[in-house]
């Protein structure tokens, strides 16, 4: 069994032989890195294309001028991983769900950008319930009637909590449409 003392242990042990490096190891607050509560002291920043590609596309979606210049197209996406566009949709949304709140837009200016993203990527018609509860989150934060049709699929099709009990919040935060719920 390793535990935090044989893995301190182990690790001193073995940098102790090289030479470049044995300054460095007496600097080391091991009480901090391993009994502290809390991140640890030193992060590391994680750089990552697929990450920025996916930040760079949710950019691209969330300006609202008139005088943007993007058009959308299924090639923006067509390499990606679930995991790349779960990212977007949650970062996606998240986004949205902000600007609202500082009332920079409205939600029919997000349905708006929901409809370009159905007409461009067909999120709707995803059979991943990673992708598809997302992209019915978009949905429900701008009161898109379309969708509900899906979102009660979702919800009598899929159990897993950490679909249904956001959707259902996400629901009931509209009288008209609590009796879905």
């Amino acid at each position: 069994c390793l535990d935090s003392n044989a893995f301190q242990q182990f690790f001193v042990d073995y940098f102790q032989q090289l030479d470049n490096v044995k300054d460095k190891l007496s600097s080391i607050d091991w009480n901090t890195w391993l009994k502290v509560p809390g991140m640890p002291p030193v992060l590391r920043k994680v750089e990552s294309k697929l990450i920025n590609d996916a930040q760079q596309l949710v950019s691209k979606w969330s300006v609202f001028a008139a005088q943007s210049d993007f058009v959308a197209d299924a090639d923006d996406i067509k390499a990606w991983t679930v995991d790349q566009i779960v990212m977007f949709l949650d970062d996606l949304l998240s986004n949205y769900q902000q600007l609202l709140k500082e009332n920079k837009i409205s939600k029919n200016e997000i349905k708006q950008k929901e409809t370009a993203l159905k007409t461009a990527y067909k999120f709707h018609e995803s059979a991943n319930a990673e992708i598809l509860f997302r992209f019915n989150m978009i949905a429900l934060e701008c009161d898109d009637e379309s969708q509900y049709p899906s979102v009660q699929h979702m919800l009598s099709s899929v159990g897993r909590m950490k679909f249904v009990r956001p959707t259902f919040r996400a629901l009931i935060k509209n009288a008209a449409r609590q009796k879905l719920a």
